[in-house]
């Protein structure tokens, strides 16, 4: 990992992404986290603040 924050050329984004069931379980079903029932509250934030970040440092 701290080779990757150092790397000038790559743009490090700290915000882990746990693999998790809820993950695999969606996607056999054509569905994104977002939209699987029922909601996997954790893997939801994950990708909420992962996406709020690329968001926010894109402006």
């Amino acid at each position: 990992m701290e080779v990757l924050r150092e790397n000038e050329k790559l743009n490090y984004v700290d915000f882990p992404v746990v693999n998790r069931k809820a993950f695999a379980t969606a996607a056999s079903k054509r569905l994104s986290v977002f939209e699987a029932l029922p909601p996997d509250e954790k893997a939801i934030t994950e990708l909420d603040a992962l996406f709020q970040h690329i968001i926010l440092s894109s402006k």
